[in-house]
This record gives C-alpha cells, structure tokens and sequence, in this order.
C-alpha cells in the first residue's frame, strides 16, 4: 500500500487508523480461504499493537 496524505491525522502526524483497509484485506484472503462453502466471511473487529509509529506518508507498506 502506498502511503500519501490520506494517511496522515488532522494533526499531520501518521494515523494508525489509515492502515485498517490493508489489514482488513490481508485479514480477509485468510479468512475467506478457510470458511464452509456457502458462507460469508466479515470482519467485526481487528485490534492491531503496533510496536513503532504509523509510516510517514511516501512510504510503501507491505502486509504478509
């Protein structure tokens, strides 16, 4: 994921927020990988710790 300016705050410092639509896709492929036939997968909630500040905006994220 590229980051830009939508993934910065209103304070101009990076939002851990920002990261949730790349968490939610790389979270989805293997929950959608392992669900019944037939069924739906949704994610209600992810919790990330993240264990240094967001990336500054012109980075490239990647997600495993």
């Amino acid at each position: 994921m590229q980051t830009g300016a939508w993934t910065l705050g209103p304070d101009g410092r990076p939002s851990a927020g920002s990261l949730g639509v790349l968490l939610d896709v790389v979270l989805e492929a293997a929950a959608v990988a392992n669900r019944p036939r037939r069924s739906w997968a949704v994610s209600t909630e992810i919790m990330v710790d993240f264990c240094t500040p967001a990336s500054r905006a012109g980075c490239t994220l990647a997600a495993h």
